[in-house]
């Protein structure tokens, strides 16, 4: 087995080396998770929790199973395979798909 042995000295300017190399991949990495969050995501958090907060009667399990639903259609209505995907220009379809989803499970749902 090699090893390397560094004096203190030899270490800190390392580390000082690496971090120089590693800064603007991090910076890339940290710019593009931002970019995720300002993307249409926001939108889909925003009316999913609207949704969630209209359809608090329904135990933890059945408001899975509708965000899921929803989920699905709002992605196909779209055209994305992920929430993530969602661009700012999705946000009024968002919207508009999951208040009319709601509306109508509010409007027909029985005993629910």
């Amino acid at each position: 087995m090699n090893t390397i042995t560094l004096t203190d000295k030899q270490f800190t300017e390392l580390k000082v080396e690496l971090a120089k190399q590693l800064a603007p991949e991090i910076k890339q990495q940290l710019e593009s998770e931002q970019h995720l969050k300002t993307r249409g995501y926001g939108t889909w958090v925003e009316s999913k929790n609207r949704a969630l907060t209209k359809l608090s009667h329904l135990s933890s399990f059945q408001k899975h199973q509708v965000v899921n639903g929803i989920s699905a259609i709002v992605r196909h209505t779209v055209g994305v395979t992920n929430v993530n995907a969602l661009r700012p220009e999705h946000s009024d379809i968002v919207t508009d798909v999951v208040e009319t989803i709601v509306d109508a499970m509010m409007k027909h749902s029985k005993g629910l």
